[in-house]
């Protein structure tokens, strides 16, 4: 993908992220655990029954993201174009003892169909990281703290037609600042199929995996330690008091 469709497809994200996450968005989500992150995906949006989680990464199966471009003479050109975009799509919680950071991998596997010369086959998965509170099934955003893209791209050989499966999404960048307890994600994926001359290409976009940065958190100094527990004393001094 050129640079300028890239940053198109990344500030068109941005904005949509930015005015999904105001006020809390409700939806139906489902628990699972990893190793160190509690994730909450929407059904609604991925299905039920298709997330699976392996460590601190959850995989969701896509259902009927495909696209068809065709052409019926030799002169003509055909693109055709899938996208769908969710807020929160997935939140991701921080087990105790840890905190998320801003790296976050956002995969893509799917398979193709494609003529022997004049056609491709992309499928994308971009993605808004806010960090906020989750709590009674809706996600407060308090503001973006990253981004990330990634796309699986198959070009005609020009020899014979040609399908299978997209080669490994490594053309995949992230950014992302700080650390958090609670992240949301503006998901977005698409598919794109072009064909150029008689023939028609495909592309199937079939699996969404999302990889998650993890550190331990701090643990307190002694000074900060005893500071706290201070405090908690002198809590519980004033309600003793009161309570006579």
């Amino acid at each position: 993908m050129n640079s300028t469709l890239l940053n198109r497809t990344l500030a068109w994200s941005t904005l949509i992220g930015a005015i999904l996450a105001g006020p809390a968005q409700a939806a139906t989500f489902v628990q699972l655990s990893g190793t160190t992150i509690d994730f909450f995906y929407d059904q609604d949006y991925w299905g039920v029954g298709n997330a699976s989680v392996l460590g601190d990464s959850i995989s969701f199966d896509v259902e009927d993201f495909s696209t068809t471009a065709r052409v019926r003479n030799s002169t003509g050109s055909a693109s055709s174009t899938l996208q769908d975009s969710t807020f929160p799509g997935l939140v991701a919680v921080a087990k105790t003892g840890y905190l998320l950071t801003g790296e976050l991998a956002a995969l893509v596997g799917g398979t193709y169909t494609l003529p022997a010369q004049g056609g491709f086959g992309q499928i994308q998965n971009y993605y808004d990281l806010h960090s906020g509170t989750f709590s009674g099934g809706s996600f407060i955003s308090s503001g973006l703290v990253g981004y990330g893209y990634s796309y699986a791209l198959q070009n005609s050989d020009g020899v014979a037609p040609s399908s299978g499966s997209f080669l490994p999404s490594s053309n995949a960048f992230y950014t992302g600042t700080g650390t958090q307890h609670t992240v949301g994600l503006a998901t977005t994926l698409s598919s794109w199929s072009n064909q150029l001359g008689t023939g028609s290409s495909t592309a199937n976009l079939q699996l969404a995996t999302y990889t998650f940065g993890i550190t331990p958190a701090p643990i307190p100094e002694p000074s900060q330690l005893a500071m706290l527990l201070a405090g908690l004393g002198l809590v519980a001094l004033a309600r003793r008091r009161r309570e006579r």
